[in-house]
């Protein structure tokens, strides 16, 4: 029998940095105890690039409340440095939280990565 903590996966980032957009893959969990590792990751990346920063969700299996107020204060500081945040490949229980929250209509948000490597380019 597998207990609660065996069948969390510790989240991961992965930093792919182009001429033109920062891409973060985030996978595994977005909560409470993960999100200060992200925070700081984001705020480091925001606050030393004038280019668009692309969150790829499409390993992210979940994400709380403390997840939600990262991806809140990356993009108030993004705002505030004019380089963009987006996010693209959603789970749909990702998605389902953010929409819960409210959150959708704050993000630029697309279906895949190439999507959005696209529309940053525009």
């Amino acid at each position: 029998m597998r207990t609660e903590k065996a069948r969390r996966k510790p989240m991961k980032i992965e930093k792919e940095t182009g001429q033109d957009v920062t891409i973060l893959r985030i996978s595994g969990r977005l909560d409470a105890t993960t999100a200060q590792g992200l925070e700081k990751t984001v705020l480091d990346i925001v606050s030393s690039n004038s280019i668009p920063l692309l969150l790829n969700m499409a390993q992210l299996d979940y994400i709380s409340s403390a997840g939600l107020r990262v991806l809140i204060l990356a993009l108030k500081k993004s705002k505030e440095q004019k380089n963009g945040l987006s996010l693209c490949c959603l789970q749909e229980n990702v998605n389902n939280v953010l929409e819960i929250a409210g959150f959708l209509p704050l993000f630029t948000i697309y279906a895949t990565q190439e999507l959005a490597l696209t529309g940053l380019a525009d």
